[in-house]
């Protein structure tokens, strides 16, 4: 819930309220753009001390998951309708699964209801792995579909994270997927806008014998 002030035509400063179930305030949060808008309502209070923080009584909340090292992972169909389709991750780790921060987190030592936070491994556009963090891992739930294109790479991710397959053989798959993307996206196979007919692709000649020895490329 938010407040906005009646003389405040350019919206230079605002309060804001978070509630519970029950109706009851547990987070204010204060907005200000300018610091002549954070002296009249805090006089006499710097403004790095107020503008823009929140005063809350935010808890940590532990919500245990299935998931593991290794697993592809994707967020819920209720998060995907607010913030539109999630890409397919590699989960790395989850900050509840640090045994020292979680203990700290259920004493009230740190972290608060946002820190509900993994790391895992993308592919980005370029077919590029990438790594970054995800809020609310209750929201996560395990990726069902096949996994196409560039993100094949998320299936050896996961299984060299599982120590399934070594480094290497990663690797390798992944120098092989990414020059099979950049084909597909980078090299056009046309000259002056016209395409090459699909009859005379390589792909498509048949047991054509193409080395002039008598033997058939399979």
């Amino acid at each position: 819930m938010d407040k906005l002030f009646a003389d405040d035509a350019d919206q230079e400063y605002r309060m804001g309220a978070m509630l519970d179930h029950d109706g009851n305030v547990y987070e204010l949060t204060f907005h200000f753009i300018k610091e002549e808008a954070h002296a009249r309502l805090f006089p006499g209070i710097p403004f790095d001390d107020c503008g823009g923080d929140a005063l809350s009584d935010n808890f940590y909340m532990d919500i245990p998951t299935p998931f593991k090292h290794g697993d592809i992972l994707t967020c819920g169909a209720g998060r995907t309708r607010l913030y539109g389709k999630s890409p397919a991750f590699v989960l790395d780790f989850l900050v509840r699964d640090n045994p020292k921060l979680l203990d700290r987190a259920l004493r009230g030592e740190m972290f608060d209801g946002s820190d509900l936070t993994s790391w895992g491994f993308y592919v980005d556009d370029s077919g590029t792995l990438y790594g970054d963090h995800f809020h609310n891992h209750d929201d996560l739930e395990y990726y069902r579909g096949k996994v196409e294109g560039k993100d094949r790479l998320l299936h050896y991710v996961g299984l060299y994270l599982k120590k399934e397959i070594t480094l290497p053989v990663l690797l390798t798959m992944q120098c092989r997927l990414m020059l099979e993307h950049q084909l597909d996206k980078d090299l056009r196979l046309s000259w002056h806008g016209r395409p090459i007919p699909e009859h005379l692709l390589a792909e498509n000649s048949g047991d054509t014998d193409t080395n002039n020895h008598g033997g058939k490329i399979t």
